[in-house]
């Protein structure tokens, strides 16, 4: 069986070599922006781009040097999914042996297109993951309140769920992780 995946851009991926593979930021952009949350199974359309970029809103703070790295954390913490699908936390549970390779991937991912090497050991630290955990968690409780029940406001800019677009969504990310990029840079 092989492992290598094309990808919509024509570059490859090795799922199980996912360090070699021929990824950009485009592929992950375009990848999470047609992959819907909950396994589809919600009243609205809510991409994994979408989720991702509602929890960077949850901890970033313009020019904060410490905030931006970990709003980059934030983009990217469900990136394998571009390639993996979203596998919801009970799957996830049911079959502990996904685990290892989607943080494989992630890592790859993280590896080759986060630029906050220069900015790590200064700024982030073991409290940047727990803070993206933390922020995914609440984010999730805010989009099962939104897009899992009948008649619920949406996009619901208190409970910070919002509106899901393709198009818009993958742009979004592109634009957000440029931002990013530019103010690390600028910070570093």
């Amino acid at each position: 069986m092989s492992y290598v995946r094309m990808l919509n851009s024509g570059n490859e991926i090795d799922l199980k070599n996912p360090e070699s593979g021929e990824f950009d930021i485009n592929d992950i952009a375009w990848g999470l922006s047609r992959i819907n949350r909950w396994a589809g199974q919600s009243f609205h359309r809510y991409s994994v781009a979408r989720h991702s970029l509602d929890v960077v809103q949850r901890v970033y703070v313009r020019g904060d040097a410490w905030s931006t790295c970990v709003a980059m954390f934030a983009l990217f913490h469900d990136a394998e999914e571009a390639f993996t699908g979203d596998v919801i936390a009970p799957v996830r549970d049911l079959v502990p042996e996904f685990n290892q390779p989607a943080k494989r991937i992630r890592r790859a991912i993280q590896n080759r297109l986060m630029p906050v090497k220069a900015l790590q050991s200064k700024y982030c630290n073991p409290d940047t993951n727990s803070i993206v955990i933390g922020a995914d968690l609440f984010q999730r409780q805010m989009e099962d309140r939104v897009l899992r029940v009948i008649g619920a406001e949406y996009p619901d800019r208190e409970r910070g769920v919002s509106y899901s677009d393709t198009g818009i969504d993958q742009q979004d990310f592109l634009d957000t992780y440029g931002r990013l990029c530019i103010e690390i840079e600028r910070l570093a």
